[in-house]
């Protein structure tokens, strides 16, 4: 063979070799290290992701424009798609942009993670265009290419170059939802030629009218694909869902699911129980489905995974959240944002002093308990002159109704009331007040120039404790708590409390959420009714809000009339809530059953479908199941 007659550079040669023909997953397999973690420095195990190897023969389907990754935290889709672009960039060396919600996530990005996987890649340290290639939001390579970080909110990064990849992580974070239309411009030179490609993975954020990513591929995806999986025990193909995962034992109590490891997943035709292991084999015997549409032929495809569906997540970890957000509509939000990766679903809540009528229980005056209470609580609303008040009975499971309510003008009125008043069932079994609350906001009094809280501080004090406490609303939510108790040390004056106040801080939008959908479609499962002498004017007040959503998306409470016996029924529920402690549970002791609840809602002859709990899914807010 004579020797070539033309001496080529080893630039020259790069530039003219023909580039790797290889499948991306196979690459990644044999050159790509895990960057961060127990396992870092490894070569990457698609293992690791069951649905991996589908999600990359996706992407390198050349018939393929646009892919959807909707997932959650902890189900290495960002490695998926991180580790596809750089074999994209072995096969054709051109520009990718890489979009973030800001500069800092850039910087973390590229700094933490993708200069880390060029470091511990061999090819890949051959395209880098010399020493300082490795940049803050860029990552310069040989032939003039980069990946080129983009963020929400500049547009000079977002349009000042072509590129045929363009990344768009965690779009529900940007302030500027516009950015990503600006990032998906960026391959429009390369659309005709067949090379464009855009990647948007998420794990959806807020609602159905907040999450981006939720609302385009829903609009544009040709196929909707989901994991399905292959039961070790009866070979049967099922698509998990979370309602058939359950404890070993059945219990309900999340730290002892977490602490012993008691999750499963039931086999919805053979009741096989998956263990974390057989769970993770199932899904490695499965395949990527499509629900909606044909993978065939799809130009623009949507990947949906959720957390029970990834090895990295445990079981038991998906139903302790589950349990533990019960009572919660915000934890449960974010349990379908963070675990189901979807976005939660906004229910206007609104209610009429008309539709309120039928909670009336004919049967049961004024003053008579219903004979399947376990206790009575009192709930009075402080204004400058007087206090509006209500006592109601609770039993178990959940079930309350107004025995009685009323205005006093004084503390002392309202001490009377508290300590000293009786009231009995229809056989006669006789109730005083178990726990009380008095909201202690206000402003000044109408005749004097202390405050009401200063006054309502006063008379706390001097009451025997253990009976009466002082409530007030939560000025900032903390993250899994409905109630939580705090004594106070100063008065509003800034005077020393001897002693200290003891104040319970009350969730009340979690409990008008909850108040609401028991008064409507929770009636049949968790009713709430009145005595047979209640008014207009009460089922006014209580009708009194209506949860709206703002045009920014943020809901709120809209008052539209006086809601003074709107709070006292919140408080009622605060007052029997778990966390309020010693709880309702703890009083009724080994009960395991109440009586039946004969009342208005259980009378009524044509008794509707029941339905779920949106905000507890069947669940009560004292740890247990309904039977």
């Amino acid at each position: 063979m004579q020797p070539s007659p033309i001496d080529f550079t080893p630039s020259e040669c790069e530039f003219f070799s023909m580039p790797e023909a290889m499948r991306s997953f196979d690459w990644i397999r044999k050159n790509v290290r895990v960057v961060a973690g127990p396992y870092k420095g490894q070569l990457w195990n698609p293992a690791i992701s069951p649905s991996a190897e589908e999600i990359l023969d996706i992407l390198d389907d050349e018939q393929v424009r646009k892919v959807f990754l909707i997932a959650p935290s902890q189900s290495t889709k960002t490695t998926i798609i991180i580790t596809w672009l750089l074999a994209a960039l072995m096969r054709r060396l051109d520009n990718v942009g890489y979009g973030l919600a800001d500069e800092s996530s850039v910087r973390r990005m590229f700094t933490k993670t993708l200069h880390e996987y060029f470091r511990l890649c061999t090819p890949l340290k051959k395209k880098l265009k010399g020493i300082d290639a490795l940049q803050n939001t860029e990552i310069q390579l040989t032939g003039g290419a980069a990946i080129l970080g983009m963020w929400s909110g500049s547009d000079s990064r977002a349009r000042s170059f072509s590129a045929p990849i363009v990344v768009v992580d965690e779009e529900d974070s940007y302030h500027d939802k516009s950015a990503v239309l600006a990032m998906e411009e960026r391959p429009d030179a390369y659309a005709g030629l067949g090379l464009s490609k855009i990647a948007r993975l998420c794990r959806p954020k807020g609602n159905e009218d907040e999450s981006t990513i939720w609302i385009d591929a829903n609009a544009e995806a040709d196929a909707w694909l989901v994991r399905e999986a292959v039961c070790p025990a009866c070979r049967a193909a099922q698509i998990m869902e979370h309602h058939n995962i359950v404890a070993r034992d059945g219990s309900t109590d999340p730290q002892r699911i977490r602490r012993e490891k008691l999750g499963r997943y039931r086999c919805e035709k053979c009741g096989y129980l998956w263990t974390d292991q057989a769970r993770n084999q199932a899904l490695m015997n499965g395949q990527l489905v499509s629900i909606r549409g044909k993978r065939k032929g799809a130009v623009v495809v949507a990947v949906h995974m959720r957390a029970w569906e990834s090895p990295l997540v445990s079981l038991s970890d998906v139903l302790c959240q589950w349990f533990e957000a019960q009572g919660n509509p915000r934890k449960l939000q974010r349990f379908d944002n963070n675990v189901c990766a979807k976005p939660y679903k906004f229910v206007q809540l609104k209610q009429s002093e008309s539709e309120l009528a039928r909670c009336i229980s004919e049967h049961l005056p004024v003053g008579v308990v219903p004979d399947w209470a376990k206790c009575l609580t009192f709930a009075a609303d402080m204004q400058k002159d007087h206090f509006k008040y209500s006592v109601c009975a609770h039993g178990l499971p959940r079930a309350e109704h107004i025995v009685d309510y009323g205005v006093v003008r004084t503390f002392e009125e309202l001490q009377d009331l508290i300590f000293d008043s009786r009231f009995r069932t229809l056989d006669g079994n006789e109730f005083g007040i178990w726990r009380a609350a008095v909201d202690t906001g206000g402003g000044k009094n109408k005749d004097e120039q202390t405050t009401r809280t200063m006054q309502a501080y006063l008379w706390l004090l001097s009451l025997r404790p253990g009976v009466v406490f002082g409530t007030k609303g939560m000025s900032r939510i903390r993250v899994g708590e409905a109630v939580y108790h705090k004594v106070l040390d100063k008065y509003p004056d800034g005077r020393a409390i001897r002693g200290g106040l003891s104040l319970h801080f009350i969730d009340t939008d979690l409990f008008k959420r909850d108040c609401f959908w028991r008064l409507a479609e929770g009636w049949e499962e968790e009713p709430i009714t009145f005595h047979s002498d209640t008014t207009q004017e009460y089922l006014k007040e209580i009708a009194s809000e209506e949860l709206e959503r703002q045009k920014n998306g943020k809901e709120v409470w809209i008052r539209k009339r006086a809601n003074h016996w709107l709070d006292c029924l919140t408080t009622h529920l605060a007052l029997a809530h778990w966390q309020w402690k010693p709880s309702l549970n703890e009083l009724a002791g080994s009960i395991e059953q109440a009586a039946p609840v004969k009342d208005a809602a259980i009378d009524a002859k044509d008794k509707p479908k029941k339905q779920e709990n949106p905000f507890t899914d069947g669940m009560t807010l004292f740890g247990g199941e309904y039977e």
